[in-house]
């Protein structure tokens, strides 16, 4: 067995029907419960109006629009339909497809109401690898129905027969992760490690905290926090690791785990459906001789793979690292790829987004940050602190009032999300792109904000330090 057979086919054992059942199945019902997953685009396409759809990366390409709520219907149920054929091992090669292919457009589609959800790029890279498995063994639906209609066994030495699905599983996984660490150097450099920058987030992000007990008790041990912020980078620069030491990337794995479940308690977001498809990056049979201390030899393939295949499954891994590593240095932001660029700006001594505070509050300073995120790079913070400040009215001769994103009918999310789409347009290159989205929302504020007689207009201002500054403004 050559070198690249054995690194990318056989250094994990090939998907069993037990483990691809509790994937698909547990990741289906995060998909359900997870507020942020692209199976509840549709609902997200029900209570908002079409004007906060803001197409993204490759969807743009395509239509700027929103698309109709009747094909997002019948994308969600032909997903959901082909989801569970693919847990059950029904038809496996084409349902697995038909769920990878509904997760990933729905997770575009998603993309244009509440921007990137980071939480959900490992499920869908999973989904499309695991098109590259098969469903053949008693677990299966497929199995019964071969025997049933009396047809043959697969054909051996086949790549679905091999552990490659796995490996790319890991290699998305520990790429995401590197990602991350990568993004904070490039933006912050080495300043992120002293903790400031995590004490700014934990501070801010407190009242989203599952745990906001623990995040106050950080809070009070400032060294702590410095000691989170050199594991992190710890972790993230040195995830690659695990794709090349077996017997380091269990504990790779479960520090992942405990980083992600560590962002979930002391800030957002919550990254459940991520840490799932590290069930797939896991050699279960070397764990449980492990836990019951026997030799812990792999549970390997033994199938026999043509060197052609062999060749076609190197060159592919190769490319698709290429790509992250791409990705990650060029710091790419645009569906269906991302840096993982969240908490990587700098923060801290007077500093956000690694700009002093007082450079918002100054027009000339805030257009020139606009103007950086449009022509250039928008570093993560940056983007949102410009957000931050952007509010929008509705006004008259004798009444004046702030919306929120309750008045629009919209979750907090998306209406963050436009705003600071609309900041920066604004900002940098005042192109009457806020006006015409005012002129779009004007009659669905009409409708939803109580006495709308009293205001004649709607505003959207950027909030400077001695005054706010009138971005946009059209007749209500």
């Amino acid at each position: 067995m050559g070198s690249a057979a054995r690194f990318w086919l056989h250094d994990l054992p090939p998907i069993s029907g037990r483990l691809r059942l509790i994937f698909y199945a547990g990741l289906l019902y995060l998909s359900f419960v997870h507020g942020a997953s692209p199976l509840r685009t549709i609902s997200r396409l029900n209570v908002a109006e079409p004007v906060f759809y803001d197409a993204r990366g490759l969807v743009s390409l395509f239509s700027v629009s929103p698309p109709p709520s009747e094909l997002l219907a019948v994308l969600q149920t032909v997903t959901i339909i082909a989801w569970i054929c693919a847990a059950i091992g029904l038809f496996f090669s084409v349902s697995s497809i038909v769920t990878a292919v509904g997760m990933l457009l729905l997770h575009g589609f998603a993309a244009g109401f509440h921007g990137a959800s980071h939480m959900w790029y490992l499920p869908v890279y999973t989904l499309l690898f695991l098109c590259g498995s098969r469903a053949d063994d008693s677990w299966s639906a497929d199995y019964y129905l071969r025997r049933f209609l009396r047809r043959g066994e697969l054909p051996a030495g086949q790549l679905r027969a091999t552990g490659f699905s796995r490996k790319l599983v890991l290699l998305a996984a520990v790429a995401l992760l590197f990602s991350g660490g990568v993004a904070k150097l490039l933006d912050a450099g080495p300043a992120w490690l002293d903790g400031e920058t995590l004490r700014y987030h934990i501070a801010n992000y407190r009242d989203r905290a599952a745990w906001p007990a623990a995040s106050d008790w950080f809070l009070r041990h400032g060294w702590m926090i410095t000691v989170l912020s050199i594991l992190t980078l710890v972790l993230e620069l040195g995830a690659p690791i695990a794709l090349f030491a077996r017997a380091a990337r269990h504990f790779v794995l479960l520090a992942a785990v405990g980083f992600h479940l560590g962002i979930q308690a002391l800030m957002e977001p919550r990254f459940g459906p991520h840490m799932w498809c590290y069930l797939l990056a896991v050699d279960w049979a070397v764990v449980w001789r492990w836990f019951h201390r026997k030799p812990t030899a792999p549970a390997l393939s033994d199938a026999v793979v043509p060197a052609r295949a062999v060749h076609i499954a190197s060159v592919t891994s190769l490319g698709i690292a290429a790509l992250f590593l791409v990705v990650a240095f060029v710091r790419i932001e645009a569906w269906p790829l991302s840096h993982m660029p969240m908490y990587s700006s700098y923060a801290g001594h007077g500093l956000v987004g690694g700009v002093p505070l007082a450079s918002y509050g100054d027009e000339n300073r805030a257009r020139e940050l606009a103007q950086r995120c449009e022509v250039t790079y928008c570093p993560w913070l940056i983007g949102r602190t410009l957000a931050g400040r952007t509010e929008l009215w509705i006004a008259g001769r004798a009444a004046t009032r702030l919306l929120q994103a309750s008045d629009l009918g919209v979750p907090k999310d998306l209406w963050f999300e436009r705003r600071r789409r609309l900041a920066i347009r604004e900002l940098a290159a005042q192109d009457g792109a806020a006006t015409r989205f005012l002129r779009e929302l004007a009659p669905a504020l009409r409708r939803r904000v109580p006495n709308p007689e009293r205001y004649n207009r709607v505003v959207l201002t950027y909030r400077l330090t001695s005054r706010r500054l009138v971005l946009a403004e059209a007749d209500l």
